[in-house]
């Protein structure tokens, strides 16, 4: 009987090692594909089916190289708005007014560059991308009073000059076809389900 567990071992050697050869390759294949700038938009749907009416929430390109993932978030104070603009006034109702200068204060806040009307952020980082799925690692940084420093490191970050810089991690499935990838991130909130939400990142390739 050993003697026979052995040989269906062997026998199943070039089976496995075929598998592992086509995993390789297709991550291979889909790391090359990947490469390049992609024009981004990204929609949030309020459930995590990804269906029904969705709001983009996001747009601007991403850059791929062999292992490095730069994005470039723009925006403007139409899109940063979350009421109804008059007269270059925001009202969002319960929760007050806002200008133009208080979207270029916010986007200084932010760590972006304001410029013709519209905030440009620029994170980069590192990317793992596998068959199904893409793990994208960026630094993200926040400017606080130093009082709140502690905070800052109790979140994992690290704290300088101002600065706060915590490193996140966000896991996607991916498909990639042709000249269009798809991101698929799904947040599931085991104590609030009421707000759980999806997002869908759609790439162009340019």
């Amino acid at each position: 009987m050993k003697l026979q567990f052995n040989r269906l071992v062997l026998l199943a050697l070039p089976l496995i090692f075929f598998v592992a050869c086509d995993e390789e390759d297709k991550e291979e294949a889909n790391s090359d594909a990947l490469i390049g700038t992609w024009s981004m938009a990204v929609t949030e749907y309020p459930n995590t089916t990804c269906t029904g009416d969705g709001e983009i929430v996001d747009e601007g390109t991403i850059t791929f190289t062999a292992t490095k993932v730069t994005i470039t978030y723009t925006s403007t104070f139409e899109d940063w708005c979350e009421g109804t603009i008059t007269d270059g006034v925001c009202d969002e109702g319960d929760y007050g007014t806002s200008t133009e200068s208080d979207f270029e204060d916010y986007c200084a806040y932010e760590q972006g560059t304001y410029a013709n009307g519209a905030c440009t952020d620029v994170n980069e980082g590192d990317y793992n991308l596998t068959d199904d799925s893409i793990t994208i690692s960026l630094n993200e940084t926040l400017v606080i009073p130093e009082s709140y420093a502690s905070m800052c490191v109790a979140e994992g970050g690290t704290y300088a000059n101002g600065v706060c810089t915590i490193s996140a991690d966000r896991t996607m499935a991916i498909v990639i076809d042709g000249n269009t990838a798809t991101l698929t991130y799904t947040d599931i909130d085991e104590d609030y389900p009421e707000d759980s939400y999806c997002e869908v990142t759609v790439l162009t390739k340019q």
